[in-house]
């Protein structure tokens, strides 16, 4: 059971005494001073995202292998299902994950963790499938196993947090790459003998669930008993103190895709198709940059919670500097070879694209840096500032999308994903300031 009371400040302060021991053995027994910490940290970055670029492929081969085996209508259909599926099960996540791996006090079990996110899990599964079976009946068969595959999925990713939050990430990294490997691998094997596209995507949640009970749960970090508990107010309590962490992942998500709406409304599906190509690196980046945001902000979590706010600001910073400079050669590689990559890549429609590229590329750098800067701000688990600040953001970037592309057509939209992306790197820049201030 969680902790409470009398208990609570005893378990900080023991924790807080063997934060700080810790840090001093560490910084007595370093012959680098603080260049160990920023090379552990790039090894389990690299460990991390190979492991999420591993799933994101395996993804896409899905897709692929879904295209050659049936035809355009039933990709229609999976895109479908998997745009109602993607923004609710974010939402269901109630941002579970993010705060486990940075609630260094263990005020709630980890078995509190995967009680609320089972329900929550049932409950969007339960959601979706009903709107489906409401106005599109014939895509249910379609999107009933990738419904159960978000539901395994959701469960899997809070138990990542306390992977992530007992510094496991080899055990996450294995999850991964067992996921990706193996759900796609039966999925092509079930297709290329004659299994129908709706029957062979089971493959992915039973390879999942087995992946979730043979492999991560054996391999959880021992935080006290897992039988249920018949109280409930320890997971209402969670899913209150997690609920605008939540809801901003999921505004986030809802942000991405304002800009593919007016795109399609106000130019047309041609216009629509060029950005998608061109803003799928922002998404590609996105998930490379959401494997570091997983690594780094337990870390700084830690750092914050034993009262080290040298050490805090001085990795912050460390962080951002290498960020900057990766944007930067990021961003001149991309100016130079990019075009002519998307039109060897995909052809001559695409060798006009160049105005669109530039400002995907700054977007990406803006969202590095601000990538780094939010772990900052979660890993102090300011969750409500940062509901606040997506709120804000997505609401600004309606009408400022709008405007752009209706004064620049699709250079405009590109205008509007950079500018989006420095108002949002000033404002975590400006929030983590105040709380800075406000800790003091």
């Amino acid at each position: 059971m969680p902790p409470d009371g009398a208990n609570l400040d005893q378990l900080r302060a023991v924790d807080l005494d063997s934060a700080v021991e810790g840090n001093q053995a560490s910084t007595k027994t370093s012959p680098h001073g603080d260049s160990r910490p920023l090379l552990k940290i790039g090894g389990e970055v690299i460990s991390t995202v190979g492991a999420n670029i591993a799933f994101v492929l395996s993804q896409f081969i899905v897709l692929w292998l879904i295209a050659r085996f049936s035809d355009l209508e039933t990709v229609g259909q999976f895109g479908l299902a998997m745009a109602i599926l993607q923004p609710v099960f974010v939402l269901g996540r109630m941002g579970l994950r993010c705060g486990h791996a940075t609630e260094i006090e263990q005020t709630y079990a980890l078995s509190t963790y995967l009680r609320l996110s089972l329900m929550l899990a049932v409950a969007s599964s339960v959601l979706c499938l009903a709107a489906l079976a409401s106005f599109r009946p014939d895509i249910v068969a379609l999107a009933f196993p990738l419904a159960v595959a978000k539901a395994v999925e959701l469960v899997s990713l809070t138990l990542y947090g306390a992977f992530q939050r007992s510094g496991a990430l080899g055990h996450m990294a294995r999850s991964l790459v067992l996921r990706s490997v193996a759900g796609t691998g039966l999925f092509a094997i079930l297709l290329l003998y004659g299994t129908d596209v709706e029957a062979a995507l089971w493959a992915q949640p039973l390879i999942w669930l087995l992946v979730f009970l043979l492999h991560d749960m054996p391999a959880r970090p021992r935080e006290g008993s897992l039988r249920p508990s018949l109280r409930a107010h320890g997971v209402l309590r969670l899913l209150r103190t997690n609920s605008s962490l939540g809801l901003g992942q999921f505004l986030s998500v809802l942000q991405m895709s304002v800009p593919r709406i007016l795109i399609e409304v106000m130019i047309g599906s041609a216009a629509l198709g060029l950005f998608t190509v061109i803003a799928y690196l922002q998404q590609a980046a996105m998930t490379v940059f959401d494997a570091v945001g997983q690594v780094i902000t337990p870390r700084l979590a830690r750092y914050w919670y034993a009262g080290q706010r040298a050490a805090f600001g001085q990795m912050l910073r460390s962080l951002m500097a290498l960020a900057a400079a990766c944007s930067l050669l990021g961003g001149a590689l991309g100016l130079a070879l990019g075009p002519t990559m998307l039109e060897i890549a995909f052809g001559p429609d695409f060798a006009d694209a160049g105005a669109l590229l530039k400002w995907v590329l700054l977007t990406i750098g803006l969202r590095l840096l601000s990538a780094i800067a939010q772990s900052g701000l979660l890993s102090r688990r300011a969750f409500q500032t940062f509901g606040t600040l997506q709120a804000t953001l997505f609401t600004l970037s309606i009408p400022c999308t709008l405007t752009l592309i209706h004064v620049g057509g699709l250079a405009g939209a590109g205008i509007s994903l950079a500018l989006m992306a420095a108002i949002r790197l000033l404002l975590l820049l400006f929030l983590l300031r105040q709380t800075d201030r406000i800790d003091a």
